[in-house]
């Protein structure tokens, strides 16, 4: 056996398909199905059992993941260790939801390129929910998100915090009076959909004050939802930081509310052993390239 074939074995059975697999080490089905009954042919037993559409790995199969997994893991932490950043290769693949690719994302890849140069990272952003769901099904290494997840054995690398609050067009707003939940049902909501992070926060928020959230415009995107409150149609809870041109050039007012929305912590969330040591070492690189406010005494605007 070589160490292609045992790679092979671990990422077909990581998520879950030869295709799945011949996509993440960039080779073809053909090359990922030779090395796979190789092995076989190595140990004697079949490691999937293709009987029907979909190859599943068989019980000598599931005896053998942790042994390769270890054996990958030692590979990664050699490379680390003798090997400069500059001579390591591979694929990591990051989620990132909006407001990092709106903010410090570039600056995140150029610092990543300059140190791993021969490493490609595969960027996808979506929506919270939909990035949790793409890491555990094995997809993604490292995903870049609002709030804490649950699971076992994760590792989280708090971004820092950042400060949302709900603004409108002036026309609309009063920026000078508190409004509870109740008060501000009254105007249209522009919201993000159910897989957005924020959903179940607003709604939580305006249940906390006997209000009902029923919005009026559903979006994908917080830069939608900062365009359709910044032409008068509604109002939409977004990132302070990221709209202080808009807040003091008066295209949006701030609207206080009482309760005030809390900041939103971010995490660099991954696998507490990932197979590849690179993988912490982009957590620790986001963590020190995040802008978002690190002050544990964060005071909101």
């Amino acid at each position: 056996m070589n160490f292609r074939q045992l790679e092979t074995f671990y990422w077909a059975t990581k998520l879950g398909s030869f295709t799945a697999a011949a996509s993440q080490l960039n080779a073809t089905q053909s090359t990922i199905s030779m090395r796979i009954q190789e092995l076989e042919s190595e140990f004697g037993v079949s490691l999937f059992d293709r009987s029907k559409r979909k190859a599943k790995v068989t019980r000598e199969g599931q005896t053998l993941i942790p042994y390769v997994e270890k054996l990958l893991r030692i590979s990664s932490d050699m490379l680390k260790i003798i090997s400069t950043p500059e001579a390591t290769e591979g694929n990591i693949r990051i989620g990132v939801v909006e407001i990092i690719s709106l903010t410090w994302l570039s600056k995140l890849m150029r610092t990543l390129h300059d140190r791993y140069p021969k490493i490609v990272f595969e960027l996808d952003e979506a929506l919270t929910e939909d990035l949790v769901e793409s890491f555990n099904h094995g997809t993604l290494d490292l995903i870049l998100v609002p709030g804490r997840i649950s699971g076992k054995n994760l590792s989280l690398q708090s971004l820092g915090l950042v400060d949302f609050q709900w603004m409108g067009s002036p026309k609309l707003c009063d920026q000078k009076k508190i409004v509870t939940p109740v008060e501000l049902q009254k105007w249209p909501i522009i919201a993000l959909s159910e897989q957005s992070f924020h959903f179940t926060r607003i709604k939580n928020w305006f249940s906390s004050g006997q209000g009902t959230y029923r919005q009026e415009y559903t979006c994908k995107t917080v830069g939608v939802a900062h365009r359709l409150a910044k032409d008068g149609l509604g109002v939409a809870l977004l990132p302070v930081q990221q709209y202080t041109v808009d807040l003091n050039s008066g295209n949006l007012c701030l609207i206080k509310t009482k309760p005030p929305m809390t900041p939103v912590e971010f995490f660099a969330i991954s696998q507490e052993r990932p197979i590849s040591s690179v993988i912490q070492d982009v957590s620790e690189i986001a963590k020190e390239i995040s802008d978002f406010q690190k002050n544990t005494n964060f005071v909101s605007y």
